[in-house]
């Protein structure tokens, strides 16, 4: 059976948990705590969530793992839907939480004190929980102070504010509107969008500043996710219309071709000019970061997956990507 080590505080472990529970893949999770140091050795990013296999191998990336269970798991319980256009949009929406919508949640959790002092506190809890209070507050104010030193490295600071809070404003009202009328993204049953957006939104609904304006904003999609949390028994079909033209994942993927591709595209320039830093125009004002190797790839994969759709499917995607991201994903 499978160990997935992981953490509460965590986007990606929650991710990974929520997706195994809804393709019945038999696991233990363990809450990793002091005791569980010697499993970071084993993978390299040293970052959770970490799987462990029955012969006793480890793996640690979210998506890949998430691609090779669902090609396992039996057609009903897949997570990428059958019609091209789909999936190639459901794995741009998991890409965009996976690499844009997780800045949204490093910026609520590290800009205000409550969110700074509520969630390093609570997620130092959950790995020294048994040791004591002064472990507690000595752990918490150490992982407090590297964190929000890391908000520039991360494109999470106060310049990013608006360009993230903007994105939340419109994540929440396209979601919000979306879960009355049918389960998920694609259908009746989740995909890998749902659970890449939901690893995200499972943290912003707990840590106190985004909690309270999606309580306020997106009550329904704030309990939306305790069902994502755990929907192995549910049962479900995909849409049987063309992905394109919903109002929920037209409007996510359009989100998407604003600001995540161009993101993506700037990155890879920067790259490219060996430039430590990249800038690019999004919602208004512009984002500057340092360039990361790990996005250039990002952008490649997407590429391949968009290069491989036939003709027809690209001219499907063309009118609601723009030109300018349908640019971006063909060079």
């Amino acid at each position: 059976m499978l160990k997935l080590y992981g953490a509460l505080g965590s986007p990606y472990s929650m991710k990974v948990r929520a997706a195994l529970r809804w393709l019945r893949r038999p696991h233990v999770w363990v809450q990793m705590g002091l005791e569980h140091g010697e499993v970071m050795t084993r993978v390299r990013p040293a970052v959770i969530p970490i799987v462990e296999f029955p012969d006793g191998t480890f793996a640690n990336d979210s998506t890949p793992l998430l691609l090779d269970f669902s090609a396992e798991a039996p057609g009903d319980r897949q997570l990428l839907p059958d019609d091209p256009v789909a999936r190639f949009l459901c794995l741009l929406i998991e890409d965009f939480a996976d690499e844009w919508l997780t800045k949204v949640m490093f910026h609520y959790r590290w800009t205000a004190e409550i969110d700074q002092r509520t969630m390093s506190e609570a997620i130092v809890f959950d790995r020294v929980r048994g040791y004591g209070r002064d472990m507690l507050t000595a752990f918490a104010a150490e992982f407090r102070d590297r964190q929000v030193g890391r908000m520039h490295l991360v494109g999470c600071g106060a310049e990013q504010a608006p360009q993230l809070a903007e994105t939340y404003r419109r994540l929440l009202a396209i979601l919000e509107a979306m879960v009355p009328d049918r389960g998920f993204l694609f259908g009746s049953r989740p995909s890998l969008a749902d659970f890449g957006l939901y690893g995200q939104l499972s943290q912003l609904a707990v840590d106190p500043t985004p909690s309270a304006l999606m309580r306020r904003d997106a009550p329904l999609l704030w309990r939306w996710l305790m069902i994502v949390d755990d929907a192995s028994g549910l049962e479900g079909t995909w849409m049987a219309g063309a992905a394109e033209a919903d109002p929920a994942v037209a409007a996510l993927a359009r989100l998407a071709a604003e600001v995540y591709l161009p993101f993506l595209a700037a990155n890879e320039r920067a790259l490219a000019a060996g430039d430590a830093e990249m800038a690019v125009p999004l919602l208004g004002s512009v984002h500057r970061q340092p360039v990361f190797k790990y996005q250039a790839k990002c952008l490649a994969a997407l590429r391949v997956i968009h290069g491989a759709l036939d003709a027809a499917a690209r001219a499907r995607l063309a009118p609601l990507l723009g030109p300018d991201a349908t640019a971006i994903l063909a060079a």
